[in-house]
């Protein structure tokens, strides 16, 4: 196969990867009886942490996301019941956000979803050798690379 016929390929398997994942993310999961989340919400309260009180600034960075992004999803989980949102005594422009009794719970049981999710996923690639995993790994950082340069670089090549 030609390279650049190759790299087509490539980059069609990695959008249909992409799209695949994307839906695991927006699809709700169960993690106590009557709690469905969505993975951006468990996300978040892994980033909050069971002893966290992170700003709002701090979890924006955290989750590469926008100010606007975590303030939404704050009052979501605010609403649920699973974090509560205060102003920060050291600055009362900016809000803390810590996790409630019932958002820690989540977090444990999201964290313990994680290490038997990485447990089947690793099962599933047992076909590849660690070598091969750490290349990936470092083809998956170089894309994300890439993709951040050509989003920074796009109004130039438009003009």
């Amino acid at each position: 196969m030609e390279r650049v016929e190759l790299i087509r390929t490539l980059m069609e398997e990695k959008r249909r990867g992409m799209e695949a994942y994307e839906r695991y993310l927006n699809e709700k999961h169960l993690y106590a009886p009557g709690m469905m989340l969505y993975m951006r919400e468990a996300h978040f309260l892994t980033a909050v942490g069971p002893g966290g009180e992170p700003t709002v600034s701090e979890l924006a960075a955290r989750l590469g996301v926008t100010h606007g992004a975590v303030s939404q999803l704050a009052g979501r989980l605010e609403k649920k019941g699973l974090v509560q949102r205060t102003a920060n005594p050291k600055d009362r422009r900016q809000s803390i956000v810590r996790l409630t009794d019932a958002g820690k719970e989540l977090c444990r049981r999201h964290q313990a979803a994680d290490r038997r999710n990485y447990g089947y996923i690793s099962q599933w690639l047992d076909g590849f050798s660690d070598e091969e995993v750490s290349l990936v790994l470092r083809y998956e950082a170089r894309m994300r690379d890439l993709f951040e340069s050509l989003n920074k670089d796009i109004g130039e090549r438009l003009l």
